[in-house]
């Protein structure tokens, strides 16, 4: 159960199940996968690398949509928009009969059907990033108790859920910590499949960024390291998030929070193609990975196996990876000073020392991220939850909360809080943003 899978491309759970689903086809299991997201409807069914892959269905989603999510409409949006989508997706999936395991990922709220319903087969969820863990760290300044209650369900029903696992030993210790409970760690595995022609190097102190240009990425402590190193590039490559407390790009945000520095220090390239994007890694001088929090990162495995140097920030999950000054280089986002001293000292080394670096990260990633021996642990781990699995006695709170209803109250009620004016200034913010986006923009 995923939000993404291939052949799209462009987000973290694409790159990780990619390597993942088909090795298990390869040793003898049966996989499905149905995507559910709610741009990606009605796709045809397809199978990609043994592994078959379905669609979510509109007609799917209006029936769980039209349940009951009224006591969400109002003040709680991310409930109101994933809730329908997740029961869809259970549905679609005929509530996991036949199946021997079912895996979804945190993200966007699709394990929760499957923890509340007593009836479901072994399920184990993968944490990529709640929606709580993304509100968090993109905006950490809002008050919203959308967002606090969210954090609160995702705690409770990943507490109960019969199976958790991380893919970076940070993320699996957050939520040890969050949910008191016993959390697995499964990280990507490195297929050595990481290609790109032989290019020639960017021009000397040009550096890359790979990843959605978004508040907890880093770009504002790329742009402070880069206020002390006049002389050094570094080319952006992924879609601009539009920052929620200005309304603006991130590109527009930094340039009138940096005059002058985008589009000659720091250029923002937008979305490209993977193959692309492997290209100009390989013809970097460095990569870099500035975020703020990250659950794992994988463009450090594609620089590490491509032979550019990995300047990453301690606090992205794929900094496990990472011996300083052996196989790459860490900083800590809070001292973007640490992060100008990184590119300094990568861009000193002479070509011997360059060529230890690389070949030292290339060997990280054969011992740490082995397929074989991952491949095994996985298989081992899901045998160990099937094994284990006994009917659990279901989290009635919990289940009233995210489960459909029918209304009990009508839905002008939660509207009773408010004033005329509140109501009707909402109303005008609501009719502005819907022109704008018609407009392209404009207004």
């Amino acid at each position: 159960m995923l939000s993404e899978y291939l052949p799209d491309s462009g987000g973290g759970i694409i790159s990780y199940y990619a390597g993942v689903l088909p090795p298990l086809v390869a040793a003898g299991h049966s996989v499905d996968v149905l995507v559910a997201a709610a741009d990606k409807l009605d796709r045809p069914e397809t199978v990609l690398g043994g592994v078959r892959v379905r669609y979510l269905k509109s007609a799917t989603l209006a029936r769980a949509a039209a349940a009951g999510w009224e006591r969400y409409r109002i003040g709680y949006p991310t409930f109101a928009a994933f809730l329908p989508l997740a029961w869809a997706a259970y549905e679609e999936a005929g509530r996991g009969a036949g199946y021997d395991l079912v895996e979804t990922t945190d993200f966007p709220l699709l394990f929760a059907p499957w923890v509340v319903s007593a009836d479901s087969p072994p399920v184990v969820v993968a944490l990529h990033g709640s929606c709580g863990q993304l509100e968090w760290h993109e905006h950490p300044e809002r008050v919203s108790l959308d967002a606090d209650l969210l954090r609160l369900v995702e705690r409770a029903a990943l507490a109960c859920a019969p199976a958790i696992y991380g893919n970076s030993e940070t993320n699996a210790r957050f939520w040890r910590a969050a949910t008191r409970r016993e959390v697995g760690l499964l990280p990507p595995a490195f297929y050595g499949e990481v290609s790109a022609p032989v290019v020639e190097r960017r021009p000397v102190g040009t550096g890359v960024v790979v990843g959605r240009c978004q508040n907890w990425k880093g770009p504002h402590v790329l742009c402070e390291a880069l206020k002390l190193l006049p002389g050094i590039k570094v080319r952006w490559f992924g879609r601009e998030v539009v920052d929620g407390p200005t309304g603006l790009s991130q590109g527009e945000f930094l340039q009138r929070k940096y005059p002058g520095m985008v589009g000659t220090q720091l250029i923002l390239e937008g979305a490209r193609p993977r193959e692309r994007v492997y290209e100009e890694i390989a013809g970097a001088a460095f990569l870099c990975v500035p975020s703020e929090w990250d659950v794992f990162n994988l463009t450090v495995v594609e620089a590490m196996a491509l032979g550019a140097p990995v300047i990453c920030s301690i606090r992205a999950g794929a900094a496990m990876l990472i011996q300083p000054g052996e196989n790459g280089f860490l900083f800590d986002p809070a001292a973007p000073a640490q992060l100008a001293a990184a590119i300094q000292t990568v861009m000193a080394l002479d070509e011997p020392a360059r060529r230890r670096l690389v070949a030292q990260a290339r060997a990280t990633l054969t011992s740490r991220l082995d397929p074989a021996a991952l491949t095994a642990e996985r298989v081992a781990y899901y045998d160990g939850v099937i094994r284990g699995h006994a009917p659990w006695r279901v989290d009635d709170w919990l289940r009233r909360a995210l489960a459909p209803r029918a209304e009990t109250e009508p839905r002008s009620h939660g509207l009773r809080a408010y004033t005329v004016r509140e109501l009707t200034a909402a109303a005008g913010r609501q009719l502005l943003a819907g022109v704008r986006r018609r407009l392209g923009g404009i207004l």
